[in-house]
């Protein structure tokens, strides 16, 4: 009996044993706390010289500012992480935005740029504005052979309505600076030589000091050859004309005409076309085959279609009012 009370004494004693570490751990960590805050007061009290009470009060917001922090950081922050991902996305998309604006702006405008020196490229030296541009070399070639190879040109261009193409006659020579052969674009004077036009002697001499001239094409209801010459007197270069009306249309064949469509002489007559005075042949169903007219006192137009020859005209109106009267 007297054992069994004394394990069980034992027992009781090695239970309160083994709880009172804990115990003690607990009161350590509460008398730290005490001190630490005790200590906290004191320096404040010292050091700042200020009363217990406010140091006190002091040190229990500073408690609390340290709770509230930690609460805080603890917390959930997803939906601000979320918000600043959205901010930062169209933030991304607007500069992204911005950036392909100007890169296509700045394309547009060098697109512009380069459709204007084209257009001033295509505008210069020449009397009238062209879409086009083609090379006819005459090279060793007779009247009625280059005739015929402008006709073939005329017949195969695939032009885009309403254009007009300048076809530059060349010729093959040397070049005594550069000692070499050479291309080189032939005068008003050799283009009358060369397409063997037997126009008096008096309108070669008036030719245009400029050596300004066209040889081309007008694409309007079909392909339309046309000669646009400048001359120095517009009543000599007129009378001559009126002399050459005898075998113009046959001398401009086939680059003007079909062939067979010169089966029988015409003569010609006076026509006014949009205030344009004009000298025209016709056929025998009436339809116009040749037509010449003076654009102003210094440059003539020969073509075969009236629509060629209001659009010539347009063009020829708009190019003076953008340049200077040429130096004839």
């Amino acid at each position: 009996m007297i054992e069994e009370i004394d394990k069980t004494n034992k027992d009781k004693t090695t239970k309160g044993s083994e709880g009172a570490p804990k115990f003690r751990d607990k009161l350590s960590s509460k008398s730290a706390m005490l001190h630490t805050y005790k200590q906290d007061v004191e320096s404040l009290v010292r050091k700042r010289k200020i009363s217990l009470v406010s140091a006190m009060a002091a040190q229990s917001d500073k408690r609390e500012d340290g709770e509230a922090t930690k609460i805080k950081n603890n917390g959930k922050t997803p939906q601000n992480s979320t918000t600043l991902l959205l901010i930062a996305s169209i933030l991304m998309f607007v500069l992204g935005s911005i950036a392909i604006f100007v890169a296509y702006t700045a394309y547009q405008q060098q697109q512009n740029l380069t459709k204007k020196d084209k257009s001033k490229a295509l505008l210069d030296n020449n009397l009238i504005f062209i879409e086009h541009k083609a090379k006819f070399n005459v090279t060793d070639r007779l009247p009625r052979e280059i005739l015929a190879g402008l006709a073939k040109a005329l017949n195969k261009s695939q032009a885009t309505l309403g254009s007009i193409t300048k076809i530059e006659l060349e010729w093959d020579g040397w070049n005594d600076k550069l000692r070499a052969k050479t291309k080189f674009i032939i005068s008003q004077k050799q283009l009358i030589q060369l397409l063997g036009l037997k126009l008096p002697e008096q309108f070669t001499r008036l030719l245009g000091k400029q050596d300004k001239y066209m040889v081309g094409m007008h694409m309007a209801d079909r392909n339309s050859p046309f000669i646009i010459l400048t001359v120095q007197s517009y009543e000599y270069a007129f009378a001559s004309m009126l002399e050459w009306e005898k075998v113009a249309e046959r001398e401009l064949d086939p680059f003007f005409y079909t062939p067979g469509s010169l089966s029988t002489k015409r003569t010609f007559s006076d026509l006014v076309v949009q205030n344009i005075d004009t000298r025209v042949s016709r056929d025998e169903q009436n339809n116009i085959k040749l037509l010449y007219s003076f654009l102003d006192k210094h440059t003539l137009l020969i073509t075969n279609n009236i629509h060629t020859l209001t659009e010539i005209s347009r063009r020829y109106k708009a190019r003076q009012g953008s340049k200077s009267a040429l130096d004839y």
